[in-house]
């Protein structure tokens, strides 16, 4: 258990005891919503729930801290019908990527709710809840109604069981642009970060419908990526953002941004859940008892997370799942109203959130608000009337004995000296197989070697992390991590990571079987125009000799309505992850017609090592550490591919059978050398400005390379040895 969680516990189980024998029945203070600024529209917070403690239901127990008594939420017949469901005694996984919106789950294990009522339980993280829920990798999960329901009229398997909390985003504008409505938006291109037909795109079509404009028609929705949001309204290429009240927070606080639209302060959008729980279906259908149990726990956590802002706040901020300093984190969560989403409150705006879909043509398949509230609203359990809590194992490895040597006693010395050398160094990392060198290294404890704390960051955007000095270092796509250096995002790469990763799929029925017979079709690249799928698809179009740009057309369709699209004739390919293609492939329902992995991309990195270049300046000893440890653990990985992929497993990193998972890791080729990294990073910035894909006058190649290229460490210091890849995981 972490010391940090055994010292919170302790202390909330007091405060826990207090609140529910001293001011059981008291409801909860209401408070006028306020903006970090002035310059956001002045509103009335929705009154919450009052909650009715019941201190009579919390027992103390050998489990947790404070334990749930079973037979307060269930009846003896239902206990028994429990213990003969089929993951009984198994573990469920729920879905967490770190930050405060989609936390509660995570918090029900923290509170001890799932020992007290005998479930195991464990988090999971990857790169799409949607694919996960959709799948059962895992089971339930908190996302974006906005991102959520439009896959479930696409047959996605998953419901909605119960709301969790409303706000988080809102419609951001330059403070002296003088626009100062959604009206002054009118022929102006606005921000969707995360892509058309996506959580953004869905929320800023409902805040200018409900403001009396055609978002089809008399605003352009465009994906453009949040790091390069201010640079694109700064020379006019946009007039709004949509972002995340986080990320804009110290913007609007220093008067670079305003607030003119938001689903967190305007009382229009109050009403609205804005993140809600989803449930695999199977998991429902085979496991009544348990999923009631699980939404339960996270109701109660809900309930608790709203009574207790201060000690919910802390406990993610010391586990790193959320970054920033304290008052912001509170102030920004007091405005998600968490446990004042009553099945009843939840299920009238659902209705009203799909009408307007419908209406909208956001959601295509149905026509039916009925017909669409069948499939997607699906509560579980009753309210939660209780408080409680325990505490999640770290996970740790002593199976490898690895020696760090690149620095010499000088420079451990001049390390020590350094200011970062006795804070903690945040690594980012999101889960999956890509982007685990960091944390492998940390569980092979190499940086523990010289002396360095480290701590892992995970859910936030990495280049944002990175760009702020949120995280330090992490490992991430050139083709996502690239552009943002050339608006003055505030990283740069040390080294390579690994090759590929990424394929372009067709159906297997369908006709096409080169690059060449998508001449005049579209192909989806899922996480938007401009992004690493984008990059990725426009360079093995050239490398074939098609013009990405004018030959075909390249659109943003979600990952998990691609087969969808694929059948219906909408698109002809997708370009996404080899994990997320691997079955169908081998089940016979796709084909790849072109890779990362095949012979003249091969030996290119796909995803690298970045570095916030303040953190290399002021600590360039500590710098060279952790490049080297993250090289060591890259070269250890490649090396030993079944343990690897074994504790990754066992630590719910990655999901999927063992042999799938192994298969894909050994095409990955971890421990890239610099002198291989350097020459095909030089490639791919004359071709991404060649192709476009970095704005005309941005910089030159020389500029480019010199501002994306900083290794940190010599490879003779490791011993690493170029290799090939041996075939391809599809034949």
């Amino acid at each position: 258990m972490s010391k940090r969680i055994m010292a919170f516990l302790l202390a909330a189980a007091m405060a826990v005891s207090m609140a529910a024998c001293g001011n059981a029945n008291a409801p909860a203070e209401s408070k006028p919503a306020e903006t970090p600024a002035a310059t956001t529209p002045t509103t009335t917070e929705k009154p919450k729930e009052e909650l009715n403690l019941n201190p009579e239901a919390i027992e103390s127990g050998s489990k947790g801290i404070l334990d749930l008594n079973i037979e307060e939420i269930l009846t003896t017949a239902e206990i028994e019908a429990m213990k003969a469901e089929p993951i009984y005694g198994q573990t469920i996984n729920y879905f967490y990527d770190s930050g405060n919106c989609t936390s509660t789950p995570y918090l029900a294990g923290v509170l001890g709710l799932y020992d007290s009522l005998g479930m195991k339980v464990e988090s999971f993280k990857g790169t799409s809840i949607k694919e996960a829920l959709g799948t059962n990798a895992c089971q339930y999960g908190v996302s974006h109604i906005a991102s959520m329901l439009v896959p479930i009229t696409n047959d996605v398997n998953y419901s909605f069981v119960s709301g969790v909390h409303v706000g988080c985003k809102s419609l951001y504008v330059l403070a002296d642009s003088g626009i100062n409505s959604t009206a002054d938006l009118k022929g102006k291109s606005v921000a969707v970060p995360n892509g058309i037909g996506n959580s953004d795109y869905n929320i800023t079509a409902r805040m200018f419908d409900r403001d009396g404009i055609n978002p089809m028609t008399e605003v352009t929705l465009t994906p453009v990526e949040t790091s390069a949001c201010i640079a694109a309204m700064q020379n006019g290429e946009i007039g709004a953002a949509l972002l995340s009240d986080t990320y804009a927070y110290k913007m609007v606080a220093d008067g670079t941004l305003k607030c003119i639209r938001s689903i967190t302060w305007d009382a229009d959008f109050q009403t609205d859940p804005c993140c809600i729980l989803a449930m695999n279906n199977d998991f429902i259908k085979e496991n009544p008892i348990h999923a009631k149990l699980a939404v339960y726990c996270v109701k109660v956590a809900n309930v608790w997370a709203g009574q207790n802002p201060e000690e919910a706040v802390q406990l993610l901020i010391d586990e790193n799942f959320i970054s920033g300093d304290f008052d912001m984190n509170l102030e920004l969560w007091n405005t998600l109203q968490f446990g004042a989403c009553t099945d009843e409150f939840t299920k009238k705006s659902l209705t009203q959130i799909v009408d307007d879909y419908i209406r909208l043509g956001l959601i295509t398949s149905s026509k039916s608000v009925e017909e669409t509230m069948a499939k997607a609203w699906n509560p579980l359990a009753p309210e939660a009337d209780e408080i409680v809590l325990d505490a999640k194992e770290e996970i740790t490895s002593d199976a490898v004995s690895l020696t760090v040597s690149a620095l010499s006693a000088a420079e451990i010395e001049a390390m020590k000296a350094e200011p970062m050398y006795d804070d903690t160094i945040i690594y980012w990392y999101g889960g999956g197989n890509c982007t685990s060198a960091p944390y492998i290294a940390e569980v092979l404890g190499l940086y523990e070697q010289y002396g360095i704390k480290s701590e892992v960051l995970s859910g936030a955007a990495i280049k944002e992390s990175l760009g702020t000095n949120a995280a330090q270092i992490g490992v991430s796509h050139i083709a996502s991590l690239l552009v943002p250096i050339t608006n003055g995002v505030n990283y740069s790469f040390v080294a390579g990571a690994h090759a590929g990763c990424q394929s372009l799929f067709v159906l297997a029925d369908s006709p096409y079987q080169t690059t060449a017979d998508l001449i005049g079709k579209k192909i989806s690249v899922p996480n938007g125009i401009g992004n690493s799928s984008y990059n990725i698809t426009a360079r093995w179009l050239d490398a074939d000799g098609i013009d990405p740009l004018k030959d075909v057309e390249m659109i943003q369709v979600e990952t998990d309505a691609c087969i969808a699209s694929m059948e219906s004739g909408e698109i002809a390919a997708v370009c996404t992850g080899d994990t997320w293609g691997y079955d169908m492939v081998k089940s016979g329902k796709l084909r790849v017609i072109r890779s990362l992995l095949d012979p003249d991309f091969a030996q290119e990195p796909c995803c690298v090592i970045a570095m916030n270049n303040e953190f290399i300046k002021e600590n360039p000893n500590m710098a060279k550490a952790m490049t080297e440890c993250i090289k060591i653990a890259g070269d250890w990985m490649r090396q030993n591919p079944e343990e690897a992929v074994q504790i990754l497993l066992d630590a719910n990193q990655l999901s999927g059978a063992f042999e799938k998972n192994l298969e894909l890791w050994n095409t990955l080729q971890f421990g890239l050398t610099d002198e291989a990294t350097g020459a095909a990073l030089e490639q791919i910035i004359d071709d991404y400005i060649r192709l476009g894909l970095i704005p005309e006058g941005n910089m030159t190649q020389e500029e480019m390379l010199a501002a994306a290229w900083n290794p940190q460490l010599s490879d003779s210091n490791l011993g690493y040895e170029t290799y090939a890849i041996d075939g391809s995981w599809w034949n």
